[in-house]
C-alpha cells in the first residue's frame, strides 16, 4: 500500500509535466482517432455538466436517451483503451519521458481513471457555455450511429476543419495539438 500511494504521489506531482505534454504534441491521425474514441464518453459527461443549465428539458444530451447513449460509449472504451494507451503515452512523452514513464508504470485501471477524469473536468471547466445548443443538435444527430462511428466522424470533421484553418510547419492543429501527417 505504501508503494502504491507513493506513485500516486510521484504522478500527482508530474501532472503538471502531463499538462505541458499536452500543449504542443504531434500525434498521428491515427493515434488522434483512437483518443477521441476513447475520450469522447468522459468529454460528453464534461460538456453535460456545463450545460446543465444551458439547455431545455428536452435537450437530447438532459434525457434519458442522451444519457443511454452516453453509456454505449462507456461500454465500448474496454475494447478502445488497447489503441488509446498507446496514443496517449506518445502524447505524454512529447512534455515529459519522466512523467511518461511513470504514468505507464501505473495499472490501466488507474490509467483509464486518470484519463477519464482529467477530459471530463476540463471539458466541464472550459467549453464554452454558448455552444451548448450546438453541441446538443449535433450529438443528437449524429447519436442513431454506433459509438465507434460517431468517434470516427468527429475525428474526420475536425481533421476537415482544422485543414480549412491554421497549419504550422505542414501539420493540420486542432487547438494546441498538431496532427502530424
Amino acid at each position: 500500500m505504501k508503494h502504491f500511494a507513493r506513485l500516486l504521489m510521484a504522478t500527482i506531482t508530474l501532472l503538471p509535466a502531463v499538462a505541458q505534454a499536452a500543449e504542443a504534441p504531434c500525434l498521428a491521425s491515427a493515434d488522434a482517432a483512437a483518443i477521441v474514441a476513447y475520450g469522447l464518453p468522459a468529454a460528453l459527461e464534461g460538456a453535460r455538466k456545463t450545460c446543465q443549465n444551458k439547455l431545455g428539458e428536452d435537450a437530447f444530451l438532459r434525457s434519458p436517451k442522451g444519457a443511454a447513449y452516453i453509456e454505449g460509449f462507456k461500454a465500448a472504451k474496454p475494447t478502445l483503451w488497447p489503441k488509446a494507451k498507446p496514443a496517449l503515452a506518445n502524447l505524454v512523452a512529447v512534455g515529459s519521458s519522466q512523467a511518461s514513464a511513470v504514468i505507464t508504470y501505473l495499472p490501466d485501471a488507474l490509467q483509464q481513471q486518470m484519463v477519464d477524469a482529467m477530459v471530463s473536468g476540463v471539458v466541464a471547466e472550459k467549453f464554452p457555455a454558448e455552444r451548448c445548443a450546438t453541441l446538443n443538435r449535433s450529438v443528437a444527430l449524429l447519436s442513431p450511429l454506433p459509438p465507434l462511428a460517431m468517434a470516427e466522424a468527429i475525428s474526420m470533421v475536425a481533421g476537415l476543419g482544422a485543414q480549412l484553418g491554421e497549419r504550422n510547419a505542414g501539420r493540420i492543429r486542432i487547438g494546441k495539438i498538431a496532427i502530424c501527417p
